[in-house]
């Protein structure tokens, strides 16, 4: 029997040239196994992925939050942190954005972004690494020294931070926008703009994904 299922399974003509974005301000790097990639005018890498397998993505998913914690679950860990996670509706297809970063050894930070737009059958995957370059920490001093004027947060004995603390909040960005998590922004914002899903596959079956 499953001869036949592999006989007369339906071939789906997704490809690369299935999706497309905004890359006139990219060089283009190459394209090898399903992936091509560029280089930012910042330097950073931007990638287009694409697999012909269904979505490993739980089914039994009702809301977004069990989603995010499905994701949580696989991806964070002592060196890895989710600070960002969303289902945003581009291009008629509800999409998964994931933002992480990590310790950079021997200092700084990676910010990671990746934007799932997944079909029943296959899906795609943009995907970008911004590192931190130059004197790393610039942003968090600067808005903990704010935040201390401000009687916002206070320094515990154990040197944590305690209050309103979260220097990756976008609405500091644009006062740092070489910064690793606010080129990574600005990146996708541009991407998520721009994205685009072309014939054949426009009609295709998406993933079922519970609303944003």
């Amino acid at each position: 029997m499953s001869i036949f299922k592999d006989i007369f399974k339906r071939k789906t003509n997704a490809s690369l040239d299935s999706l497309s974005f905004e890359t006139a301000r990219y060089c283009f790097k190459g394209e090898a196994n399903d992936e091509r990639t560029w280089f930012t005018p910042d330097g950073d890498a931007v990638s287009l992925c694409f697999c012909s397998d269904p979505p490993k993505l739980p089914r039994e998913a009702h809301t977004g939050m069990e989603l995010q914690e499905f994701y949580r679950g696989r991806v964070c860990n002592a060196q890895v942190t989710m600070f960002e996670f969303s289902l945003p509706r581009l291009a008629d297809t509800t999409c998964i954005w994931t933002a992480l970063k990590m310790q950079r050894k021997p200092h700084g930070m990676i910010y990671m972004g990746s934007l799932l737009i997944p079909f029943s059958a296959f899906w795609f995957i943009i995907k970008m690494q911004c590192d931190e370059r130059g004197i790393t920490g610039i942003r968090e001093a600067a808005l903990l020294l704010t935040a201390q004027q401000e009687g916002k947060v206070t320094i515990t004995p154990d040197g944590k931070v305690a209050g309103d603390w979260n220097p990756d909040d976008q609405r500091h960005d644009e006062k740092f926008p070489d910064h690793p998590v606010s080129r990574l922004r600005r990146e996708f914002g541009s991407i998520k703009e721009t994205l685009r899903i072309h014939d054949p596959i426009k009609h295709e079956k998406r993933f079922d994904l519970p609303a944003a």
